[in-house]
C-alpha cells in the first residue's frame, strides 16, 4: 500500500510524517551512489515494515527532496513486495494525477488545513531559517486549489481519498495501516 499525504505549502505534511516516525522504531536508511541524503528510511510499526520516501533532515522533507516525483513511483515498484506500507508526501506530488491514477495500491490523505494556518506554518519555517519575507497568499491558495482538484478527480476515478486535519491525521493513518495490514 502506498500512502500519499497531500496538502499545500505549510499544511503540515512533513510534520505529520515526523509524527508517524515517532510512533515507530527506526530500522535503517537506504542511500544510493551520488546522493548525500537517504533515498528512503525503513521503520517498524509493530509487525509492519514501513518505508518513508525521501529524507527529513530539513524542514521540508519527503518527495520534495528527490529529483522529481516520478522517482517515487519507481521506488514504490521496487519496494512494494518487501515492505507493508510506503508513505510519501511532498508539495510537488500534491497535484500529480496521471501516475497517481495508474498506481493501484494508492491511498490518499488530503490535509484540509486552513489558509491562515498554512501561512503561519510557512512563516515559522522561514523565520527558523532567518528569512522574514511573508508567503505570497496567491501562490499558497492556488496550490491548495490544485491539490483539492487533483484529489477530487482521483476520487471520481475510484481512488481512495480521505480528508484529514492536523489534529486527526496521525491516528487516522495509523488506524488505516492497522486495519489493512495487521
Amino acid at each position: 500500500m502506498l500512502i500519499n499525504i497531500r496538502g499545500t505549502s505549510g499544511a503540515g505534511k512533513s510534520t505529520l510524517v515526523r509524527q508517524l516516525m515517532e510512533k515507530m522504531t527506526f530500522i535503517e536508511e537506504e542511500f544510493v551512489e551520488g546522493r548525500k541524503q537517504a533515498l528512503y528510511s525503513l521503520y517498524n510499526y509493530g509487525e509492519l515494515v514501513v518505508a518513508f520516501i525521501g529524507h527529513y533532515n530539513t524542514q521540508c522533507g519527503g518527495v520534495d527532496t528527490l529529483k522529481n516525483f516520478k522517482v517515487l513511483f519507481d521506488i514504490y515498484e521496487n519496494l512494494k513486495d518487501e515492505v507493508d506500507v510506503v508513505i510519501a508526501e511532498g508539495k510537488m506530488l500534491g497535484t500529480n494525477f496521471k501516475e497517481s491514477l495508474d498506481c493501484k495500491d494508492l491511498v490518499i490523505f488530503e490535509l484540509t488545513t486552513s489558509m491562515e494556518d498554512c501561512h503561519l506554518g510557512i512563516q515559522a519555517r522561514r523565520e527558523a531559517k532567518g528569512e522574514f519575507n511573508k508567503p505570497r497568499s496567491i501562490n499558497v491558495e492556488n496550490n491548495a486549489k490544485s491539490v483539492e482538484s487533483a484529489c477530487r478527480r482521483l476520487k471520481e476515478q475510484g481512488k481512495e481519498v480521505y480528508k484529514i486535519t492536523r489534529e486527526n491525521g496521525l491516528q487516522t493513518i495509523l488506524n488505516l495501516m492497522e486495519e489493512r495490514c495487521l
